[in-house]
């Protein structure tokens, strides 16, 4: 009987308007009234999740930043942190600067950026506008000001304004061998954390927390960054909008983000 379920949050627990339709709402209350323990395991850092806590109070642990991160919602504090120390940082910040691009870090509670309407355009993540005006300190001076007084991060975003300049960059770090974990945000963002981070580490981590087996978990997502948590949970669920990847190594699948998958993969596989 599983015990645990993770959700990832974009495209699967979100809909197409970032909301948590109440039918979800319902099913949350339902599940950890019997006892079932319900996270999110996302790539957004604490700070851009904090608007979710009143909408499911339920919901008390959190894998964040692609598992750099397990924050205890309830207590406002993290259980845990893997992060990139700052010679590592400052090593990414050199190899952006060759190309046109800006920055955004995450820390476990607030997320500090630089940019304006147009890089995000460029960069393909005007879509998130609202959020980071809720949620960001931007600072145009971010990178100058982190050299002055370094410290370790969870997770560092580099967006480049064009394509060809994502690609240059991604490349010139594998073929350094950086100790770093990359994930896809979009087409034209490097996101890094500290090598062995993913979310389906985390999710071990919040299995050991709660005195939970592995073998009791179900991980849902619908990205490739999903991948690794799908893989590790005893039952792996892909919404319907999910990568082919995720489809592939999943071990179910239920209806996309705006038709109440993350309903159903309740009802029908954690009750």
């Amino acid at each position: 009987m599983y015990k645990l379920i993770a959700f990832d949050m974009d495209g699967t627990l979100l809909d197409s308007e970032h909301r948590i339709s109440e039918k979800t709402i319902e099913a949350i209350k339902k599940a950890t009234a019997l006892g079932k323990v319900v996270a999110f395991c996302t790539g957004r850092a604490p700070a851009e999740i904090r608007e979710y806590f009143d909408v499911v109070p339920e919901v008390r642990y959190s894998i964040c930043t692609n598992g750099a991160i397990l924050y205890d919602i309830k207590e406002r504090k993290s259980i845990y942190e893997k992060p990139i120390p700052p010679e590592l940082v400052i090593k990414l910040f050199d190899e952006a600067n060759t190309e046109p691009h800006f920055i955004q870090f995450f820390t476990h509670d607030v997320f500090f950026s630089c940019f304006d309407d147009e890089k995000l355009k460029a960069a393909g993540l005007y879509i998130y506008k609202d959020l980071y005006d809720r949620v960001a300190i931007v600072n145009e001076n971010l990178e100058e000001e982190y050299r002055k007084n370094p410290f370790p991060i969870p997770k560092l975003s580099l967006h480049f304004l064009k394509y060809d300049s994502y690609e240059r960059v991604r490349a010139s770090i594998e073929e350094q061998g950086l100790p770093l974990a990359i994930n896809h945000q979009n087409a034209q963002t490097i996101e890094n954390t500290i090598k062995g981070v993913t979310k389906g580490e985390a999710l071990r981590e919040l299995c050991a927390h709660l005195g939970i087996d592995i073998s009791e978990t179900i991980a849902v997502g619908d990205s490739d960054n999903d991948l690794d948590a799908i893989r590790t949970a005893a039952l792996g669920i892909a919404m319907a909008n999910a990568s082919e990847n995720v489809k592939k190594e999943a071990d179910v699948i239920v209806a996309d983000n705006d038709h109440d998958g993350c309903a159903e993969a309740i009802e029908k596989y954690l009750l």
